[in-house]
């Protein structure tokens, strides 16, 4: 039995035939000895083919082409209705619509076997409007522009711009390197060509362009309250009215009208010895209210100072006297020395805190001796105790 398409058997007397298209089935046997033989032909009704697009644009007052883009099936029976408009019903496949209003319609199909359906919607672009305003920045600072059309959300919008000569695509353009007062043009385009507006805006800019530098004095070997000194250079130099606001890690510590600034490195405890970077910012203000600013790291090593636990006062001009050693900044306020019966030997501060070993005028003998120590880095304090051998 030929062909086998779509049968459950072949070589059974009551197949089941499951054909996906028109088709002829073929069937031969025996009677007796006498071969025999019959044919059927099956006529496939294939479910109706609807073919809409999603969406159609159209402008106010226009009509849509025929949106079944599938050639009509005579089999078939169409029918057009809108859940838009309740009332609406057409059974015309290639029905037009002009609706005033953006509008959904159904399709569906049917024949003997099948219903099939789809959906599309008529956007109806109307008159359509752009705005932007007027715009205000300061010289050299980079521009962004946003237009915003009233066309439908759904419907084709384009934009250009026109800023000084050169047209740029796009609702939202950046424009940099302006630097002075420009009007600019906008085209706005809606719909499938339903209309353009043109609108022209100013861009307003205030003030001269200008860029500054940071610098830090000193630059290098910076410490526990070293005095830094901060200087901002501005291009042209020959801008006035200028307000300079200074920072460190981004909090303020000072404003002034003069492009310089004092401050005092941050306390760093000793234990870091690789110091702290600290990043010092100075923003610049003109009096049109622009800004510039710059930046810079610093690292900053903690102050420190060594207690020594022995000196030869022995004339040689080599560790003859007993003192606190520090790198700058520290203050001694207090070096006292004892001798073992607990009198006091020595006792001095400030550049005066360096015992040469005598007492009373006399040299001490060798011995060992208690010390206490209190210095002060800024409002820092730091106490010492300890002994120190004296060695003649």
């Amino acid at each position: 039995m030929e062909p086998a398409d779509g049968l459950s058997c072949t070589d059974c007397p009551n197949p089941i035939a499951t054909p996906g298209d028109d088709i002829t089935y073929q069937v031969t046997g025996k009677l007796g000895n006498c071969p025999t033989g019959a044919s059927i032909s099956i006529d496939v009704i294939l479910p109706p083919v609807i073919s809409v697009p999603p969406t159609v644009e159209i402008c106010e007052g226009d009509s849509t082409g025929p949106l079944l883009l599938s050639t009509p099936d005579s089999m078939v029976s169409y029918l057009w209705t809108s859940p838009t408009l309740p009332n609406f019903m057409s059974d015309i496949p290639l029905q037009l619509f002009s609706p005033s209003t953006t509008t959904t319609y159904s399709l569906s199909a049917t024949n003997s076997c099948f219903t099939r359906s789809a959906q599309t919607t008529v956007f109806v672009v109307n008159d359509a409007t752009v705005s932007v305003d007027d715009v205000v920045i300061c010289a050299g600072d980079p521009l962004t522009l946003t237009a915003e059309g009233t066309a439908p959300e759904g419907v084709t919008e384009s934009y250009s711009w026109l800023v000084n000569g050169t047209e740029i695509p796009g609702q939202t353009i950046t424009v940099t390197g302006l630097t002075e007062t420009t009007d600019v043009v906008l085209t706005y385009t809606y719909g499938p060509n339903c209309g353009t507006v043109t609108e022209t805006f100013t861009v307003n800019v205030l003030g001269s362009e200008f860029a500054v530098s940071i610098e830090v004095a000193p630059n290098d070997s910076l410490i526990s309250f070293d005095t830094l000194l901060l200087t901002a250079n501005v291009l042209p130099p020959d801008l006035t009215g200028l307000t300079y606001t200074w920072y460190e890690n981004d909090v303020e510590i000072g404003q002034t009208t003069s492009p310089s600034f004092s401050h005092i490195a941050p306390f760093i405890d000793r234990e870091m010895t690789d110091g702290e970077e600290f990043v010092y910012k100075v923003v610049v203000t003109t009096p049109e209210g622009c800004e510039r600013f710059d930046q810079t790291p610093v690292r900053v090593l903690p102050a420190n100072y060594r207690i020594p636990n022995v000196f030869t006062p022995n004339g040689d001009e080599r560790n003859d006297v007993f003192k606190v050693f520090t790198s700058r900044n520290f203050v001694i306020e207090e070096l006292r020395v004892y001798n073992r019966w607990g009198q006091l030997v020595f006792d001095g501060k400030g550049d005066n805190a360096s015992w040469d070993g005598n007492y009373k005028g006399e040299p001490a003998p060798s011995d060992v001796y208690i010390y206490f120590a209190l210095l002060k880095l800024g409002t820092q304090e730091f106490e010492e105790k300890g002994d120190v051998t004296l060695i003649r």
